[in-house]
C-alpha cells in the first residue's frame, strides 16, 4: 500500500463545558475555569468582572463571565465589624 494511500481523519467533538470552578485572588479579581464534559483536558478560563455592593455590616463581591450566552457568577462576602467593636 503506497504510504500516502491514507488519511487519518481525527474525530473532534463540540465542546460542551458544566459549571465553572471559581478561582479568586483576594477580592480583586477571580477567574472561571470551565472543564469540557466529553473530554477533562480540554478546559477554558475566563477573567471575571468583579463588582462590589455594601449593605450594612458586609461587602459582597460577585464574580461574573458570560459563556455561549449564559451568565455565570459567584460571591464572597465578607462581614465588618461594627464600629466600636460592637
Amino acid at each position: 500500500m503506497p504510504a500516502d494511500c491514507c488519511v487519518m481523519v481525527q474525530q473532534k467533538h463540540i465542546h460542551t463545558y458544566g459549571a465553572p470552578a471559581w478561582s479568586w485572588n483576594g477580592y480583586e479579581s477571580a477567574e472561571a475555569t470551565f472543564t469540557c464534559t466529553e473530554d477533562a483536558s480540554h478546559t477554558l478560563t475566563l477573567p471575571a468582572e468583579i463588582t462590589t455592593q455594601s449593605s450594612g455590616y458586609a461587602v459582597v463581591y460577585t464574580a461574573s463571565v458570560e459563556l455561549d450566552g449564559a451568565a455565570y457568577t459567584d460571591t464572597r462576602t465578607v462581614y465588618l465589624e461594627p464600629a466600636g467593636g460592637g
